[in-house]
């Protein structure tokens, strides 16, 4: 006779397994298929939740190699890096012998948050990374626009589109004739324009 304990972990197993063979796509997404009169086919995906991914990782000075002999305010980074945050993606196939397009209205996320607390502390953190934001300091805004991709001949195409986003992280340091007076870190991430990428490998 099966003890009760074995028949709910066996139970639980099954549930885990039937999870893990779902695709990865959240509950809330828009997952729509779409067949259009050009004869391109395919599907996309509408993301409630933006996916993110890396697109380089700056290196830092060390303090070290460093000297400051003046009096001054300034930001000294310790962390920065660039990344996309994606709201949109679709597959497209044509398998047609020409070229045609897709038209789509898609939304992004503007937005800057972060320990940074005065515009004019930001604006000096800009200065030195050298990426403004595109939204004010605190702000958050949807935005909407209509995109057309160019979908090649006899290709399957990957689209993606959203923001660039650039985070950053250090101290505001003031400086009296070289010697640090006030040291105050601080952290930004905003998005500093938008994104979109195509890429179409060759069909039979």
């Amino acid at each position: 006779m099966i003890k009760k304990r074995s028949v709910v972990r066996i139970v639980l197993g099954m549930i885990v397994l039937l999870f893990l063979a779902k695709p990865s796509i959240i509950q809330a997404d828009t997952l729509n298929e779409f067949k259009l009169k050009n004869g391109i086919k395919g599907v996309e995906i509408l993301l409630e939740q933006p996916e993110v991914f890396p697109l380089d990782k700056e290196p830092i000075l060390s303090k070290n190699a460093r000297y400051i002999d003046y009096s001054a305010t300034i930001y000294e980074a310790t962390n920065k890096s660039s990344s996309v945050e994606i709201k949109y993606k679709a597959e497209a196939v044509n398998n047609s012998k020409k070229a045609d397009t897709i038209k789509r209205t898609v939304t992004r996320n503007k937005f800057l948050k972060g320990s940074v607390s005065t515009t004019a502390d930001f604006k000096m953190i800009a200065a030195k990374v050298g990426v403004k934001a595109e939204i004010g300091l605190g702000k958050s805004k949807t935005v909407t626009t209509q995109h057309t991709w160019t979908i090649p001949a006899k290709t399957k195409t990957t689209i993606k589109f959203g923001s660039k986003v650039y985070t950053t992280r250090g101290n505001i340091v003031r400086y009296d004739r070289g010697k640090v007076i006030k040291r105050k870190p601080v952290d930004a991430k905003y998005s500093h324009c938008e994104y979109t990428s195509k890429v179409s490998k060759k069909i039979k």
